[in-house]
């Protein structure tokens, strides 16, 4: 019998500690330091003028957009959702804002309110288009800073991501999407349709419907709904469940600038000029298969022109895509050597020195 008192004593206290864990666990209010602790590993932190401390991550291309490795879905709750391919894609592309630096390419600006995607859209021509959000772009109660009708009118042509909409709901969506080039054409034959609403306090996609996209395919489109997972990782979908890591953000929390780690370790001088050799390789290797996919796809446009555009109309889009993409590609080429100077100038404080 004491034994039987003991052991229900024992199990009684068992069960107090696990309600005040899960207790604080609740009352937790989670900081941007969120961020900086579980991103790092994928990125570099830097300090920047205009923005405070801003996230780049490494293991992309330079010419990299955000929005484009992984694929959308459509939740009845939140509307049209980014699930991101990265394990690093929970956070910035549901918090904060892009911006394209002319330095470290597309870098991240923390944020604390949570949308299943912060971009702007297009449609029109058969086309869906998006581009991330400008950092002037803050949410309000009533909605975005901007009007909605101008809220794109500081997005960089190259920002735009366009794809047809028969393609929209593909589950890898990047061999879909059409040169950067191109959107100086899409453009002018789409039309801005961005809005996103607060509803019992969730921001709701409200840009355009299912049926938009069903009407493109043919058939129904899947609908998801998003469960709470508690670690950050990359976002797995089981059935029509999407298993999402969100918590709430309440707070801009300050860090010490001096712990931040800009390089995953310390790089020697040799090392940092093979990691730029190949990544002008990689930028050469992508801008001449750009140059011939714009070729190809030029060609079979005028062999198979689509109902009425005359031959001339042709003929001016095609010399404006390709001085698009000779601009943009110059542009490109601009920031590496930017980026290059950079990271040459951080390796070369004492503190990350290889010694």
């Amino acid at each position: 019998m004491r034994k039987q008192t003991i052991i229900n004593l024992f199990l009684f206290l068992i069960y107090l500690l696990f309600l005040n864990v899960v207790s604080a666990q609740q009352s937790d209010v989670l900081t941007t330091e969120t961020f900086y602790n579980t991103l790092a590993p994928y990125g570099i932190w830097e300090q920047r003028s205009d923005y405070g401390l801003v996230w780049v991550p490494r293991d992309v291309p330079l010419n990299w957009h955000p929005y484009t490795n992984g694929h959308w879905v459509y939740t009845d709750e939140y509307g049209w959702t980014w699930i991101s391919d990265y394990e690093w894609g929970w956070a910035p592309f549901h918090y904060g804002r892009w911006v394209n630096d002319s330095e470290l390419g597309w870098s991240w600006i923390p944020g604390t309110v949570w949308s299943p995607a912060w971009v702007s859209w297009r449609e029109g021509d058969n086309m869906i288009g998006w581009a991330p959000l400008p950092p002037r772009e803050h949410w309000r109660e009533a909605g975005l800073a901007n009007e909605w009708d101008n809220v794109d009118a500081d997005i960089n042509v190259n920002s735009w991501t366009f794809v047809r909409d028969r393609d929209f709901a593909e589950r890898n969506i990047l061999p879909f999407i059409f040169l950067p080039a191109q959107n100086v054409t899409f453009l002018g034959r789409t039309r801005n349709i961005t809005r996103y609403e607060s509803i019992n306090n969730k921001i709701v996609n409200r840009s355009f419907a299912p049926d938009r996209i069903e009407k493109a395919i043919g058939k129904s489109v899947a609908h998801f709904r998003i469960i709470d997972k508690n670690t950050p990782a990359r976002t797995p979908i089981s059935g029509n469940e999407v298993k999402m890591f969100r918590p709430a953000i309440s707070t801009v929390k300050p860090i010490d600038t001096s712990i931040v780690r800009k390089f995953p370790s310390q790089i020697s001088q040799s090392e940092l000029d093979q990691m730029h050799s190949r990544e002008l390789q990689n930028l050469q290797a992508q801008h001449q298969a750009e140059r011939e996919k714009l070729i190809e796809f030029h060609q079979n446009e005028i062999k198979n022109p689509p109902p009425g555009i005359s031959p001339e109309t042709f003929i001016t889009q095609h010399k404006n895509e390709q001085l698009f993409q000779i601009n943009q590609q110059q542009s490109e080429m601009r920031q590496l050597q930017q980026r290059n100077n950079w990271e040459q100038r951080i390796i070369n404080e004492p503190q990350n020195r290889r010694k």
